[in-house]
């Protein structure tokens, strides 16, 4: 038999439902597309549990049919899936078949919603990030955080039919997976209590996410080819140092020590720095994920065979993608970059000093010989901010990674330097403009109480005088604490107490170049600029047969200094002894250079001076 307030209730569930699906369908792409759907649906589901009550009604039954029928018909047009979760994030009642095709799972119900997502790594942490969020957002405050599903790319098993491939060579969505846009919306219901649910709209953006993706990368193409034709040929010799700075990776990770991976980890961010400055993103990304791990290093222990294993994989991909860039540069520009020592220059560097130690030994007018010397080394010299192109191009990425306010800047110089003479000052200069970045810039409350600018400031001069070529780099940062320095170095037996109460303040500034100054346990606000100074004085001293000072004002700042006599070690050395032998009928000339080298040439009879053959007739030694 009917029920009168069943019937009653039935005719109300029906007219307010279809006026809400009305509505659902008239004003779906309105801002109040979620509130609609959300209250259209626990609708139905109240309306379910209210009228299924009476099974021994059959009109009640057969009306409700009609009404979900009509909702199913919604429900599976909209361009949205839609599914049900309690408050527990667990799906209820009947998910849309929209919903069940993205998800690709007909039996959703009854499931936690993470794992409907498949997701299984940090699953309780992604839970709570989502019940932190679900929380924020049952009141209208706009302050919540971001929803972590916004765009979430779900993997899905690959179907047997294989879909049609984009044949395109840089496919950026793998066949097997799918981009959704999932938003949430709170309902609370009123019966016999307060019930709270959860609607989830669920919309397939892969389409829209290939087509973001294709645009993103065609810019970025166009950013790097933009970046490379600006100057091809400092592209060509930053690309060209970067097989061998893979290497050292390699031979860093090898090495298990915290000092190595230190090393490694400044390896990769110059790698970084290259690729940033020349649109290379993937290359960018692939040293980003590295950088992320070796941060996470803080002691021997955790350097274990997972993290190499780990490590080695990346600088696998790092290798690849440099070596895909090379081989693309060959296709652009016709240039093997492997094979290039010297891009810079039209003419291979090596190939030049050869040439000219050759005319060097040639028998002709010394002042000749001069001016044709002097013309030759004209050719490898270049602009001085052309040379230093890897200093200019790494120092903005180190800034950026250590989140620091520091303006870095260069004096105008239009002077020429020696090719090799600027490819091996690069190193230094980066390195201790790295240790200024790192250790030496005071902290904002200093530079307050200090009346600096939040900003602090670097600053690179290369300039010529009397004593040859000279770099100059200046901050307005910390400074050196000379007491500081003096009980550090007296602590580490570098220096005896007594001695160090007499010490000039330049002797104690020289401290920080001192071999075993700074080691991976010392504290770095006192030791940290001397942080791979070995390799530095190395360079300039022995290298490039110079020399470095720095001056400083603790709280001030400092000024690095390295100067390079004009006839620096790279360039030809000067011939200061000349001698000819023979044996066995055959004649020769040795050339001995300033530092004691020796160059044998084999020469006719008519080759010797005349006064060195009357010498050996002589003394018997020719007939």
């Amino acid at each position: 038999m009917n029920n009168p307030n069943y019937n009653h209730s039935l005719s109300l569930a029906k007219e307010e439902i279809m006026s809400k699906a009305y509505q659902v369908v008239k004003t779906f792409a309105g801002t109040d597309e979620q509130t609609i759907l959300a209250e259209l649906f626990v609708e139905m589901e109240d309306a379910e549990d209210l009228l299924i009550k009476p099974k021994e009604v059959p009109s009640v039954n057969e009306s409700v049919g009609v009404i979900k029928q009509k909702l199913a018909l919604i429900e599976n047009n909209l361009p949205v899936g839609l599914l049900l979760l309690d408050e527990h994030l667990i799906i209820i009642g009947p998910s849309s078949e929209k919903c069940k095709e993205l998800f690709n799972n007909k039996e959703l119900d009854g499931l936690e919603f993470i794992d409907a997502l498949g997701i299984n790594d940090d699953r309780d942490h992604i839970n709570e990030i989502l019940i932190e969020y679900l929380e924020s957002i049952k009141t209208a405050s706009d302050n919540h955080p971001e929803n972590p599903f916004e765009i979430f790319e779900l993997k899905v098993e690959p179907s047997d039919t294989p879909e049609e491939e984009d044949m395109s060579s840089d496919e950026t969505i793998p066949i097997d997976s799918k981009w959704l846009r999932i938003r949430f919306q709170w309902v609370s219901v009123t019966d016999g209590g307060i019930k709270n649910h959860v609607l989830v709209f669920v919309q397939d953006i892969s389409a829209a996410k290939r087509k973001e993706d294709d645009m993103l990368k065609m810019e970025q193409k166009n950013i790097h080819l933009q970046s490379v034709a600006h100057d091809p040929d400092v592209f060509c010799e930053l690309l060209g140092t970067l097989p061998k700075m893979i290497n050292l990776c390699q031979t860093d990770l090898s090495d298990q020590t915290l000092l190595s991976i230190s090393s490694l980890f400044e390896r990769v961010l110059t790698i970084k720095g290259v690729a940033d400055s020349f649109g290379c993103f993937k290359l960018s990304e692939c040293c980003d994920l590295f950088i992320r791990q070796l941060e996470t290093i803080e002691s021997e222990s955790s350097i274990d065979k997972d993290f190499v294993d780990s490590s080695s994989q990346h600088i696998t991909l790092i290798k690849d993608e440099v070596n895909n860039l090379i081989g693309e540069t060959q296709f652009l520009l016709g240039i093997d970059v492997s094979d290039v020592k010297d891009i810079s220059l039209r003419v291979s560097s090596n190939e030049l000093k050869n040439r000219m130690n050759e005319i060097n030994q040639l028998s002709i007018d010394s002042d000749a010989k001069t001016e044709i010397l002097n013309h030759l080394n004209q050719l490898k010299k270049v602009q001085v901010y052309k040379g230093l192109a890897l200093t200019l191009k790494i120092i903005p990425t180190l800034i950026e990674f250590s989140g620091k306010e520091v303006a870095f800047s260069t004096e105008e110089n239009d002077a020429l330097i020696d090719i090799d003479i600027a490819t091996a000052l690069n190193e230094p200069i980066i390195q201790i403009i790295r240790n200024i970045i790192m250790y030496g810039i005071d902290s904002h409350d200093d530079r307050f109480d200090r009346n600096k600018s939040e900003e602090a400031t670097i600053t690179l001069s290369v300039y010529y005088d009397e004593d040859g070529l000279i770099v100059e780099i200046a901050d307005d940062g910390e400074g050196l604490d000379l007491d500081a320095l003096t009980e550090h170095a007296v602590n580490k037996g570098l220096i005896l107490k007594e001695d160090s109460e007499s010490m000039a303040e330049e002797e104690i500034m020289e401290l920080i170049f001192m071999p075993n100054f700074y080691s991976e346990s010392d504290e770095l606000t006192i030791a940290g600029l001397a942080r791979g100074m070995k390799d530095v004085v190395e360079t300039v001293r022995q290298k490039l047969k110079g020399d470095i000072f720095v001056d400083s004002i603790h709280g001030q700042g400092n000024t690095f200094i390295i100067k390079i006599p004009i006839s620096g070690a790279i360039e030809t050395r000067k011939v200061v002894k000349k001698v000819y032998g023979f044996h066995d009928k055959f004649y020769y000339h040795f050339d001995i250079d300033s530092e004691g080298e020796c160059q044998a040439k084999r020469i006719n009879l008519e080759d010797v001076p005349e006064s060195v053959i009357k010498k050996w007739k002589e003394t018997g030694l020719l007939k």
